[in-house]
């Protein structure tokens, strides 16, 4: 009987709890600091009209010899009002990066509830976090060359990606014979990197199955490729 009771009380609790509810959105999904410029924005949306919360920004180096320390964000702390958008700035000193390439930051904003506040929702503090590119006047090409021009080279048993452009290319949902490779990939400038396979894969690549993935635009939309590769003879991926 005490075991019925406590199974109907869970139930109880189930079926009462509040919901989860995240409120702030941010209003890109990417940040970049065109032409040399030294300061861009972006903006902290609140999707509840009625309760406040507070949002509190930072950046992070995206690779290990990275710094941020050139680059300061106001308001670092901010209250955003129910239903409204806070515009905060990221700004670069403009010294300290290189000239002739694109730079990639991590920028973090977390929403901070406010405690004391009447909802009948679980209200919980949400993490959200976004890539930063500062790009010189100087530099060469374009972010939509460089996306489509990454090359790709079966050889020895790895697959081989290299990126020759002076900007980063973000590949996401890498897959062969519809099976997933990897979710996700950062290419930095002037980078390669290396992709293990098992012995099925490759001998799917040596049958001409294609590679399909997609790359990231300035806009957030996904670009979708694939190629057929020849070993040992690298191939960029077409348009589809």
């Amino acid at each position: 009987m005490r075991g019925m009771f406590l199974k109907i009380g869970l139930a109880c609790l189930v079926f009462t709890a509040p919901v989860a509810q995240a409120t702030m959105v941010l209003n890109t999904s990417r940040v970049i600091i065109q032409n040399g410029k030294n300061e861009s924005s972006f903006g902290i949306r609140n999707l509840d009209p009625r309760n406040q919360f507070l949002a509190q920004s930072w950046l992070t180096p995206a690779f290990a010899d990275d710094t941020v320390e050139h680059f300061s964000l106001t308001p670092q702390l901010v209250q955003v009002n129910g239903g409204a958008e806070q515009l905060v700035r990221i700004l670069y000193e403009g010294v300290g990066l290189p000239q002739d390439r694109e730079s990639m930051l991590w920028l973090n904003v977390q929403e901070i509830p406010k405690i004391g506040e009447e909802t009948t929702a679980m209200r919980f503090s949400v993490l959200q976090r976004i890539k930063v590119f500062y790009r010189p006047k100087e530099i060469q090409g374009s972010s939509l060359a460089a996306n489509s021009g990454i090359e790709w080279k079966l050889d020895q048993g790895k697959l081989h990606v290299s990126n020759p452009s002076m900007f980063h290319v973000t590949v996401i949902d890498l897959s062969l014979s519809g099976k997933s490779l990897m979710d996700a990939l950062v290419l930095p400038p002037d980078s390669m990197k290396d992709i293990s396979l098992s012995n099925e894969q490759q001998a799917a690549l040596r049958n001409n199955q294609a590679i399909k993935y997609s790359t990231v635009n300035d806009y957030g939309a996904h670009d979708r490729y694939q190629t057929t590769l020849i070993e040992g003879n690298p191939q960029k991926g077409v348009n589809q």
